[in-house]
C-alpha cells in the first residue's frame, strides 16, 4: 500500500511541474533591447572608469565587498575577484586588510559568509576559473568546510546549497566531486538582503545546470515568480522573466529616467550602479 501511495504521489507532484524542469524561455520581441544595450555599455564604461584604482572593486572598504564585487563581475565587468583570496581558497569579505581579525572586530563578526561565496562563485563561473574554483573546494574540503574565523560562527561554514552548487560548477568545467549531486532547496523568505541572495543564487544554479544549461526546477521557478511580486524591482523582474519570456516589466524599470534601488542596495554608493547592471545584464544575456 505504502508503494502505491508513493508512486501516486509521485505521479501527482510530476504533474504539478514539482520536479519538472524549466528552461529558459526566448525573450519576447522588444524594440528597447537596442536602446538598453546601449545605456548598459555606457553606464558599464562609467563603472570602470569609476573603479579604475580598485581593479574593478565596488568598494574594498565595505565588509560586503566581495558578494557585489562578484555580482558585477557576473554582469561582464571586468574585476580582480582574486583580492578577496587571502591564502589558497581562503576568501575573505574585501581585499586586506580583513573585516575581522580575532580579538579585534572590525567591521564585521567573520571574515567571510556564505552570501560572499556566493558572489564570489558568481564571478568564477562568469570567467570559467576552474583553478580559483579547485582552490576553494578544496579549501573547503580540507577544513570540513568551515572557511573562515570565527569557528563559533555558522556564517563561516558553507551551506549545502553552495557546496552543491560548487561540485556542479567543478563538474561542467571538468572535475568531478561527489558533492555535486546536492540538491539546491530554496524556501520562503522575508528580509530584503535573503530576497537578493535567493535571486542570484537561483540564476547561478540554472546557468550552472548539470542537465541543460539555464535549467530549474519547479520550486526554484516559484521562488522567482513570488520574488517578482516586488513590480519594483528590476533584478527580480529580469530573472523571473528570463523563465516566462516576458522581459517588459524589466525593460519598463531599466529604462526609467529614475530606476528604483531596492533597500538591500546599501553599503557603498557604486551598488546601485552594481544592482543596475546585473539587472541589465540578466534581460540582455537572455
Amino acid at each position: 500500500m505504502f508503494l502505491i501511495f508513493l508512486t501516486i504521489l509521485t505521479l501527482g507532484l510530476n504533474s504539478c511541474g514539482f520536479f519538472e524542469s524549466h528552461k529558459e524561455k526566448s525573450p519576447n520581441a522588444d524594440t528597447r533591447l537596442e536602446t538598453l544595450r546601449e545605456r548598459y555599455q555606457e553606464r558599464k564604461a562609467s563603472y570602470e572608469e569609476i573603479t579604475l584604482g580598485t581593479q574593478g572593486w565596488p568598494s574594498i572598504k565595505d565588509c560586503d565587498a566581495t558578494l557585489w564585487a562578484g555580482e558585477v563581475c557576473s554582469a561582464g565587468v571586468e574585476v580582480k575577484i582574486q583580492n578577496a583570496e587571502y591564502q589558497s581558497g581562503q576568501i575573505h569579505r574585501r581585499p586586506a586588510p580583513a573585516c575581522f581579525l580575532e580579538g579585534q572586530p572590525n567591521g564585521s563578526a567573520s571574515t567571510v559568509s556564505n552570501d560572499m561565496i556566493l558572489g564570489y562563485l558568481a564571478c568564477l563561473w562568469k570567467t570559467q576559473d576552474l583553478h580559483a574554483l579547485q582552490r576553494l573546494a578544496d579549501y573547503g574540503e580540507a577544513n570540513d568546510w568551515q572557511m573562515g574565523e570565527p569557528a563559533d560562527s555558522d556564517r563561516v561554514y558553507l551551506k549545502p546549497n553552495q557546496i552543491g552548487l560548487i561540485g556542479r560548477m567543478l563538474s561542467r568545467l571538468g572535475d568531478n566531486r561527489d558533492y555535486r549531486k546536492l540538491q539546491p532547496a530554496y524556501f520562503p523568505v522575508s528580509k530584503d538582503y535573503e530576497k537578493h541572495l535567493q535571486v542570484l543564487g537561483i540564476l547561478l544554479n540554472g546557468e550552472t545546470s548539470l542537465e541543460l544549461n539555464l535549467d530549474i526546477d519547479g520550486v526554484m521557478l516559484g521562488r522567482l515568480e513570488a520574488l517578482a511580486e516586488d513590480d519594483q524591482d528590476a533584478l527580480m523582474q529580469a530573472a523571473y522573466g528570463r523563465y516566462t519570456g516576458d522581459q517588459s516589466k524589466a525593460l519598463d524599470l531599466l529604462l526609467a529616467d529614475e530606476t528604483p534601488i531596492p533597500s538591500y542596495v546599501r553599503g557603498a554608493d557604486t551598488y546601485k550602479l552594481v544592482y543596475w547592471l546585473k539587472a541589465a545584464s540578466v534581460v540582455l544575456n537572455h
